[in-house]
């Protein structure tokens, strides 16, 4: 996978695994499913037609694919608002378990959609071996006003930091699905430049195979 940032390791706190350890994950995840209508315990699995994907509705955004896409950095973008796409192949679909959370999700066309994105709080749960093949990847785009900020991954694998470039960052979703550890819990935040920059939250979950993608903007 390729990163627009240049990203360095730290040594991990010894009081991490502890603060990050299992009966917080299930704490967090249950209060993320009660919060957002149709959660992952509540669907039968058929993800329905487009306008929705689980049980998010979401709209076509053409500048998705100016975000993410092949032609990233290509147009005009007009959105003012971070994004969080899951990126992936014409059978994205195929590998979403659920999604849920606040309306609208965006797809980049009808039908064979490639990008995801989540730009109010929302949810979308995935396959762990997807994530570990790089069937698909997890990006998160920024606006002109988080530029120059910080991107910090605190988890029980590490803490990790970045700045934030033009365009969007590749977040490490293969490095926690590869993981050997069977619950891998990992808070991301960005940090726009400056005292008035934004801040979003991207919480990932992962027990057993399945991967919880929590989007906190």
């Amino acid at each position: 996978m390729n990163y627009r940032t240049n990203t360095h390791q730290k040594q991990k706190p010894g009081l991490l695994t502890g603060l990050l350890g299992a009966s917080s994950i299930l704490v967090v995840s249950t209060l993320m499913s009660a919060q957002q209508p149709g959660g992952a315990g509540s669907g039968d699995g058929d993800h329905g037609d487009n306008p929705v994907v689980g049980s998010l509705p979401i709209e076509v955004d053409t500048e998705l694919d100016a975000m993410f896409g092949e032609d990233s950095h290509v147009g005009v973008i007009s959105t003012g608002d971070p994004i969080l796409a899951v990126v992936g192949g014409a059978e994205l679909e195929g590998s979403i378990l659920d999604a849920y959370g606040s309306p609208n999700g965006r797809v980049n066309r009808f039908g064979e959609f490639t990008i995801l994105g989540l730009q109010h709080t929302g949810t979308v749960l995935l396959n762990r071996n997807d994530c570990r093949t790089e069937k698909l990847s997890l990006k998160h785009w920024f606006p002109e006003e988080y530029l120059g900020g910080s991107l910090t991954m605190v988890s029980n694998l590490g803490t990790f930091s970045s700045l934030i470039g033009e365009g969007a960052a590749g977040l490490p979703l293969k490095f926690l699905a590869t993981s050997p550890a069977p619950i891998v819990d990992a808070l991301i935040t960005a940090r726009g430049a400056g005292t008035m920059g934004g801040t979003t939250t991207v919480h990932v979950v992962i027990v057993g195979e399945v991967v919880t993608v929590n989007y906190l903007p």
